[in-house]
């Protein structure tokens, strides 16, 4: 839960959404951020872009803005 809070914290605060690869570190590749960009947005906290390749690896992943849930989870 706490990269799902750190995701929702940087997209609340951004106006151009944020890329997968802005918040990956040792610890959260940007596969793993990435992946939790999807599931978040299958759980309605955020609104993405993604796109895989052939091979289902991610060559866009964005989340572009908070929905209402995410809103009401961060605050």
């Amino acid at each position: 839960m706490d990269l799902v809070r750190d995701i929702l914290r940087e997209v609340a605060d951004s106006e151009d959404g944020v890329a997968a690869s802005s918040l990956a570190d040792d610890a959260h590749p940007v596969e793993v951020v990435s992946y939790h960009f999807e599931i978040m947005q299958e759980a309605g906290l955020i609104r993405a872009t993604l796109r895989k390749d052939w091979g289902g690896r991610y060559v866009v992943a964005t989340a572009d803005s908070l929905t209402w849930e995410g809103n009401d989870l961060l605050s």
